[in-house]
């Protein structure tokens, strides 16, 4: 956190790092401090002048290893990158990793017993993997598992002190992997409980800059105050969600619940829907019917009570969500909910087990390949059919007023999305001319304005080819 006063000492600007904040040249107070540190500095700003107030060296207080962390533990950090490069490696496109961690940075001592502390189940409460600390399992003082999973919602169960368990929700989206940061001490703070995701093309590192914002935003919420201040860093938050979805979902529900800046929430939504279709988190925002599987967040759950209160909708009986909402707990961030051991099955189709041979060969998912195939030649005939119907302006909602160039960008972004979480079929299509209905949908703007946009995508193409083929012949 930071605060710029003026000359007279009035506090004009307060805000996470990091920002960009343009200011008359003169004489001024930054102060920055986390949750243990605070420290002050006098600034004399010149015309056409840059300070660095980040080189005061206040760090983040949290335990996940991000580059910002007020103890960054380069053995757990390594860790924690080694699993998520084994996930990366299977190539499975989606996966979780449990990364058990101590509770505080950098203090930790040798468990003597065998803690078997966190299990993993699917929607329906069926057991998939144990996660078990040991004496002889950590490295630098983690423990932890990767898996390859099937997109959909999971459970994670967190025994506490005196034999109490809680869960907690995850969701693994296609393409994505999910990285759960979970501490492993004799009595689990779970309001320490961090969530990220990457595109399962890369491997977690920390020192990315979403790794550290988010982790900022986390400490606030866990303090009481807003993620990211009255203002939010200077970052593209819609392009930037890419790379850590979370980030976005906290940044969207942050704006919705202030009912500030519209075309920022819609754009970022719009984005969300693109990357990580189908999240708990997005259809809480949307109002979603019929949802049964709970939110990641606590803002999420909130949204979901309002929304059924406001609208005298009922959650569906015995679901997941309906569960989590009567026994809920409110410990930091994250969503979570009182286990019950004894309770074997809640209402939902449970998930596979961790992707493997067997999956890929039974006659289940062979009969859904067939469908899907089917369902894709049909999918094309419909999609040539229409191009020869006239087509009726549709509603543009983020679309209007936007300029031409402004329309391109949102249409590259869209297909180089498509691309980086595995969707390059999708991104293919688009260009072919299909899939027109998710492109408006995904720009927020009328058909025919995100067509326009295609073709001209289309042109730039087909431009740069020409100028490569030309290259390469003069080369040779």
């Amino acid at each position: 956190m930071f605060r710029l006063r003026d000359s007279n000492l009035r506090t004009f600007k307060e805000g996470i790092t990091p920002a960009v904040v343009d200011v008359a040249p003169g004489l001024y107070a930054a102060e920055v401090w986390n949750s243990v540190d605070r420290r002050q500095r006098l600034l004399e700003v010149s015309a056409g002048t840059t300070q660095m107030v980040g080189r005061l060296g206040i760090a983040v207080d949290t335990p996940v290893p991000v580059h910002c962390a007020l103890d960054r533990s380069q053995p757990v950090a390594e860790f924690v990158t080694t699993l998520s490069g084994r996930l990366r490696d299977t190539g499975s496109g989606s996966g979780l990793v449990i990364a058990a961690i101590p509770g505080q940075a950098g203090t930790w001592s040798q468990p003597r017993t065998v803690r078997s502390q966190f299990t993993l189940l699917d929607s329906a409460y069926h057991p998939i993997r144990e996660v078990s600390v040991t004496s002889d399992n950590l490295h630098g003082g983690a423990a932890g598992a990767s898996m390859p999973l099937r997109p959909g919602g999971y459970v994670i169960r967190v025994r506490l002190a005196k034999l109490a368990t809680v869960d907690v929700p995850a969701w693994i989206s296609a393409g994505y992997q999910t990285v759960a940061f979970i501490p492993w001490d004799d009595a689990p703070d779970i309001s320490r409980i961090s969530f990220h995701m990457l595109p399962s093309t890369s491997v977690w590192t920390g020192f990315d800059v979403a790794s550290g914002i988010l982790e900022m935003a986390l400490e606030n919420l866990r303090s009481g105050r807003r993620p990211f201040a009255e203002d939010g860093p200077g970052l593209d938050f819609v392009r930037i969600s890419t790379l850590n979805p979370v980030l976005g979902l906290i940044r969207a529900h942050d704006l919705l619940m202030q009912r500030r800046d519209p075309r920022s929430v819609l754009a970022l939504l719009s984005r969300l829907q693109t990357v990580v279709p189908g999240h708990p988190d997005l259809q809480a925002c949307a109002a979603v019917k019929d949802m049964t599987f709970p939110p990641m967040t606590l803002s999420g759950q909130r949204f979901v009570r309002q929304y059924a209160a406001d609208h005298g909708r009922a959650i569906v009986p015995g679901s997941l969500l309906d569960l989590s909402l009567r026994t809920a707990k409110t410990a930091g961030p994250w969503a979570s909910w009182t286990a019950d051991p004894k309770r074997r099955q809640v209402s939902g189709q449970p998930l596979p087990d961790a992707l493997g041979p067997a999956a890929l060969i039974s006659p289940d998912v062979l009969t859904r390949a067939i469908r899907v195939i089917t369902g894709f030649v049909l999918g094309v005939a419909v999609v040539f059919l229409l191009a020869w119907l006239p087509r009726r302006e549709a509603i543009a909602v983020l679309g209007t007023g936007a300029s031409r160039d402004q329309m391109t960008y949102l249409v590259r972004t869209y297909l180089s999305d498509l691309v980086l979480v595995g969707r390059a079929g999708t991104a293919v299509a688009t260009l072919l001319g299909g899939s027109r209905p998710a492109l408006a949908r995904a720009t927020a703007a009328s058909r025919n304005a995100a067509t326009e946009a295609l073709d001209q995508v289309r042109r730039e193409l087909w431009r740069q080819l020409v100028a490569g083929r030309r290259r390469f012949d003069r080369k040779k």
